[in-house]
C-alpha cells in the first residue's frame, strides 16, 4: 500500500470512529435524559440495544411528529452505520488476493464473519459523509427534545 493511500485510510478510519463515538455519546445522553433506568444498567448494552431502548422513548418527547419520525429514521440509519463501524473495528485492512496478481490494488476491509460486508475507501468516504450529517441532526433533535421536556 502506498503512503498516500495509507494516510487516506488512516484519516478516514479515524474520522469515522471519532464521529461514531460522538453518536454513542448522544445515544447515551438521550437515554439518561428520557429513560427512568440508571445509566449503570445501560452502559454495557451493545449499541443496537441502546438504540432500540431510545426508540421506545421517542413518543414521550415533546418533539413534533415530523421530528419524531425523523429521529426514528436517524436511528435506523445509525444501526446501518454501526455495521460499517463494526467492520472497521473488528477486521484488518486487507489487500485482496486477486490484486496481488493484477496491476490494480484492491485495498479493502472485509468482515471475516460476513464476506458481503466490504468497506473500500469510496464506501468509507460516503459512509463518513452520511454519518456526519446524521450525527449533526441527531445532536439537534436530542437537544430540542431535552429542552422541550
Amino acid at each position: 500500500m502506498e503512503d498516500d493511500t495509507y494516510i487516506e485510510w488512516r484519516n478516514l478510519i479515524g474520522a469515522f470512529m471519532v464521529r461514531f463515538a460522538e453518536v454513542e455519546f448522544e445515544i447515551a445522553r438521550a437515554l439518561i435524559d428520557f429513560s427512568p433506568q440508571n445509566y449503570d444498567d445501560l452502559k454495557y448494552l451493545e449499541f443496537s440495544k441502546r438504540v432500540n431502548k431510545l426508540r421506545n422513548y421517542i413518543s414521550s418527547t415533546k418533539l413534533s411528529n415530523s421530528e419524531k419520525s425523523e429521529l426514528r429514521k436517524i436511528l435506523d440509519d445509525l444501526i446501518e452505520l454501526a455495521d460499517v463501524r463494526n467492520t472497521i473495528a473488528h477486521n484488518p485492512i486487507r489487500i485482496s488476493l486477486e490484486s496481488i496478481f493484477s496491476s490494480t490494488s484492491w485495498d479493502e476491509i472485509r468482515s471475516l464473519r460476513n464476506q458481503e460486508s466490504v468497506v473500500t475507501l469510496d464506501v468509507l468516504s460516503n459512509k463518513l459523509s452520511k454519518l456526519t450529517a446524521t450525527e449533526e441532526r441527531l445532536h439537534e433533535l436530542i437537544g430540542n427534545a431535552t429542552f422541550s421536556l
